[in-house]
């Protein structure tokens, strides 16, 4: 930031003003002789201008080769610079040998604000767009500043993709599994190794089991209804048998009872007579007195004997 003896106008605060734009390529245009010695001197930039005289607080640009002593060039560039700026308050306008600058600036309201030398700060910057979050400073070596992303071995909290490749997109790191001929790599870090053998064998052993499940399962509804069918024609012809040798049974008349009534209806011809057709009809009441219910009845074995037609 430096102070230029010279009055401030209002049109200086607005940077659309013709007179802003006047000062900044005049100021600019100076600048360049002023810090023309400092090592890596690349150019100025105006930040504000404001009243106080005219106090122009601007950045000035310099490039820092990125190597080991990263550090000490910078600290050379801050003393340069304030060299700079004092030589310059001490020039000699009136002398046209000394190329001055023929700004009145006042060294005692003049200074260098010095920023911290940020490492982190210039790997954040040095990212591509959008992805400085996933980029850090590493160390510094003889090849200057390291930077390294989320991918790198280096890194920290690396994104470890082993055996894959890890590729970084503007949402975060990415895995891209190789796949070998006998091997399929899976799961977001490639972490899971499945054998291309071994799963083929799976699956053929799973099909294998299966297709055995469903043939036995087939086999044995098969025989059960065969065993079903074979026990009923067993039952029937064991009954039959039973039957025909004199064996059979009939039930327990004391399980099974039927009732009858008392009387029925009986009907037959009626005749006709002077009111018309009049049907016959009584009813009869059969006697079951002498009846004994607990006679088994017998029938005969029933003979087979062949005819022809």
């Amino acid at each position: 930031m430096i102070t230029i003896t010279q009055e401030f106008t209002n049109d200086l605060a607005n940077s659309s003003s013709q007179e802003y734009k006047e000062f900044e390529e005049n100021f600019t245009q100076m600048m360049k002789k002023v810090y023309h010695n400092v090592p890596g001197f690349l150019g100025v930039k105006i930040k504000t201008i404001s009243k106080g005289s005219i106090v122009v607080n601007h950045d000035v640009q310099v490039e820092i080769k990125n190597t080991d002593t990263a550090t000490e060039q910078y600290d050379t560039v801050l003393h340069e610079l304030d060299f700079a700026l004092a030589e310059a308050a001490n020039c000699d306008n009136s002398n046209p040998d000394l190329n001055c600058t023929k700004l009145d600036i006042d060294t005692s309201l003049t200074k260098v604000e010095q920023e911290k030398f940020d490492p982190e700060a210039l790997c954040k910057a040095a990212a591509p767009v959008g992805f400085s979050q996933f980029y850090t400073y590493q160390n510094s070596s003889a090849s200057g500043i390291v930077c390294v992303s989320v991918c790198d071995s280096r890194h920290q909290n690396q994104y470890s993709c082993q055996p894959g490749q890890c590729i970084l997109a503007s949402s975060g790191p990415i895995c891209f599994c190789p796949i070998s001929d006998s091997h399929w790599f899976l799961g977001s870090h490639c972490q899971n190794k499945i054998s291309k053998a071994g799963f083929y064998a799976g699956v053929s052993l799973t099909a294998i089991v299966l297709l055995a499940a469903v043939m036995g399962l087939l086999v044995y509804q098969f025989r059960t209804k065969r065993l079903t069918q074979q026990r009923e024609r067993d039952s029937k012809e064991d009954l039959v048998s039973q039957w025909f040798e004199n064996d059979f049974k009939w039930p327990d008349p004391d399980r099974g009872a039927f009732s009858h009534p008392r009387t029925f209806n009986q009907r037959g011809y009626g005749h006709f007579g002077a009111q018309g057709w009049s049907p016959y009809e009584r009813s009869v009441f059969p006697s079951l007195g002498s009846v004994n219910a607990q006679i088994e009845m017998k029938i005969e074995r029933p003979q087979i004997k062949p005819f022809e037609i």
